[in-house]
Order: C-alpha cells, then sequence, then structure tokens
C-alpha cells in the first residue's frame, strides 16, 4: 500500500493521510491469507508518483492499494483505488465522505470499512485472475466460501470449528476440490491458537499432510496456494 496523499494545502493535515496509510496496513495484515508490505517499505515512496508497474516489481506485489485525503471544512473526503501492477489496470476505487467532528472515529470506522471492501474485491480479482480447479458440485464450493467468511470474519474458537465442520462437508461432497482441502489445513492449524485441539503436534502433522493433500489436487490453484501457506506458516511457528 502506497502512502496516502494529502490534497489539503494545510501540511499540518498530513497526519491525517499517514494515520490512514499505517491504520489500513496494520488492519489489511490481520488477515493471514494476504502478503502486506511493511510500512517503511512503502513510506519510501512518499511524495511520489511512481509507475504501479515499477512498484509492484520493486516490491514484489501483485495489487498496490493508493489514496488520498482532502478534509473540506467540516468534512473529509478519503479515495481510494486497488491497482493490479501487471498492467496498471483499476480492480476496484471507492469515494468516502465523513464529519471531521470526531476524527479518530473517523479514520477508525473508515479504515475498517476499507479493509472489509478491500479484501472482498481482492478476493474477486484472485478469481478472475487465477487458472482454478472448479468443483463439479457448486454446493461445496459454497460451503467453503461460508467457512471463510466464518472464520476470517469473526475468528475464535467457535467459528474455528464450526468452519472445520463446513470445510469437511465440502471435502465429502466433492473429495476432488482442492480449495476445501487446504482450508481444512487451515483450519486445523488453526486449532492451538484458540484452544480447541488436544495435541498440538498431531494437528499439525495433520495439517501437514491436508495441504499436501491440497496441493497434489490443485498445485497452481491461488486459492489452494494462499490456505497451504498460511497453514505451512502457522505449523512453522509451533515447531
Amino acid at each position: 500500500m502506497l502512502p496516502f496523499v494529502n490534497m489539503s494545502e494545510d501540511k499540518s493535515q498530513e497526519y491525517l493521510a499517514d494515520g490512514m496509510t499505517e491504520d489500513i496496513i496494520t488492519g489489511l495484515s490481520y488477515d493471514s491469507r494476504l502478503m502486506v508490505i511493511a510500512r517503511n517499505s512503502t513510506f519510501a515512496y512518499k511524495g511520489q508518483s511512481p509507475d504501479i508497474r515499477t512498484v509492484g516489481r520493486e516490491l514484489g506485489v501483485r495489487y498496490v492499494l493508493e489514496g488520498s485525503i482532502r478534509p473540506i471544512e467540516d468534512r473529509v473526503r478519503i479515495t481510494v483505488q486497488l491497482i493490479e501492477t501487471a498492467n496498471g489496470s483499476h480492480v476496484w476505487a471507492d469515494k468516502i465522505d465523513r464529519k471531521l467532528t470526531e476524527i479518530y472515529d473517523v479514520m477508525d470506522h473508515v479504515t475498517d470499512g476499507l479493509v472489509t471492501a478491500l479484501c472482498c474485491n481482492l478476493g474477486v480479482a484472485e478469481a478472475r485472475r487465477a487458472e482454478r480447479s472448479r468443483p463439479e458440485d457448486l454446493q461445496a464450493w459454497a460451503l467453503c466460501m461460508q467457512a471463510d467468511a466464518m472464520y476470517y470474519l469473526s475468528p475464535s474458537a467457535k467459528s474455528q470449528m464450526e468452519a472445520e465442520k463446513l470445510a469437511r462437508r465440502a471435502a465429502e461432497i466433492e473429495p476432488g476440490y482442492g480449495a476445501s482441502w487446504g482450508l481444512i489445513a487451515f483450519l486445523v492449524s488453526q486449532r492451538n491458537l484458540f484452544g480447541v485441539g488436544t495435541d498440538t503436534v498431531k494437528d499439525m502433522q495433520e495439517a501437514m499432510s491436508l495441504a499436501s493433500k491440497a496441493l497434489s489436487i490443485a498445485p497452481h490453484d491461488a486459492l489452494v496456494l494462499r490456505y497451504c501457506g498460511a497453514a505451512y506458516r502457522s505449523a512453522g511457528n509451533i515447531s
């Protein structure tokens, strides 16, 4: 994510742009499916207008989020756009107007909304970009999407267990759907985090086995790679 641009002539408002940038980077970092470039690297572009394709090559990222903040009297206007670095095309954009009376509440509310919208649109973009293994039975796909949303929107012991049940049902319906096995692998790797497992070593071994199964089915599927990568990372933090 590139630093937000302060569009106001008042340079004292610079903290708004920097604060919004840092909050969004932090919010995106909570999502284990995303690789988010650290603040120190992205702020090197502050005050510049770099070519997005160059940024993509230098940072090794597929998408860049950029935006601006323009305080106008008692209101603030925020614009954001998500750009694919390979070709510079716009994936998503939005414009938000809010009152500036409670600036920190505004920043929290807007940041949460942007992170949610960004993650959703990023998922759509990846789905269009990647060549994926598609299940013959749409119920398996629907169960996986339900499990994914259930866990990531409200991570907890309860959502972990419920999401794992849904993902396992999807795998039973269509054993050849790699994403379901990848999702199960990730969810199993999260048992220790919420204290719902009884044997951490056994859980991690199961997660690795499930990830291997998913990769053997769909080794080039972006969603499978995302789930399995997160599962491997969790296992590495435990071992």
